[in-house]
């Protein structure tokens, strides 16, 4: 199954993990940066990832890679028959057929998961960027010269058309969440531009604002200057959000060499 599985997919596949995610993006950032190129890397959000999937396209997606038959009935018969409710002081609602997502904290989720989105790659590579992922983690990125006028056009065309593609497969891009993070070829640079997809404007930044813990080890990976991370900290028996700042020199904190 693993060969059947998007190659820049590193989540729930023997042999690789976070750190071959991370490695793979960072090289090739380190490698851009070498030759004087600009980058900027996507940091894609998605909303109840794994609750929106649905039924029907996952089938003809493992149909797709060759799973019939026997096997095919079985991941059928895993997905079907299922139903939930919602209790609310002592009263309960009647029960409802599921026609999308999976069990949660199912063994087979993350797997149905990596082969629903296989097809998302084609989308992001048909526009020149590269990608890698970790389960519904997904980081895009490209190298450019710093005169080049056409990256946000390419940004906002390949953004897009991931839109798109989501919502034919049910899935909602949080564009709230989702971060654009500029790694200029050198820090005298200026990359001003904005993204407009549907009502939503996304702007560059050099920090991450959204705390997710893969992105955050990227970010430092990555030598993003600052971030700004939601901690908590114990007060009593209370446990309270707070803001705090994380320096890429204090990569020790995270446990990284």
């Amino acid at each position: 199954m693993n060969n059947q599985l998007d190659a820049n997919q590193s989540g729930f596949k023997k042999g690789h993990s976070t750190e071959t995610a991370l490695l793979s993006v960072t090289e090739a950032l380190r490698i851009a940066k070498a030759a004087s190129k600009s980058s900027v890397l996507i940091l894609l959000d998605l909303s109840a990832a794994f609750d929106t999937v649905n039924h029907q396209i996952l089938m003809s997606s493992l149909s797709a890679l060759g799973i019939t038959g026997t096997s095919l009935h079985w991941f059928e018969s895993y997905l079907t028959g299922r139903s939930f409710g919602v209790a609310w002081r002592g009263e309960a609602s009647r029960a409802h057929h599921l026609t999308i997502g999976f069990p949660q904290g199912s063994v087979l989720g993350p797997l149905l998961f990596s082969i629903y989105t296989t097809s998302l790659g084609h989308i992001i590579q048909a526009h020149g960027f590269s990608y890698h992922c970790y389960a519904d983690d997904t980081q895009l990125f490209l190298s450019f010269q710093p005169d080049d006028p056409t990256v946000a056009a390419r940004i906002s065309s390949c953004l897009a058309d991931i839109s798109t593609w989501m919502k034919e497969h049910h899935l909602q891009l949080n564009l709230a969440k989702t971060e654009l993070l500029v790694l200029p070829a050198n820090p005298s640079l200026q990359h001003d531009f904005t993204i407009q997809l549907d009502s939503s404007s996304i702007t560059p930044s050099r920090k991450i604002n959204h705390f997710d813990p893969y992105n955050v080890l990227l970010a430092i990976a990555t030598n993003i200057p600052v971030l700004l991370m939601t901690g908590f900290v114990i007060q009593g028996h209370k446990c309270v959000p707070q803001m705090f700042a994380l320096q890429h020199s204090d990569m020790s904190v995270m446990g990284w060499p």
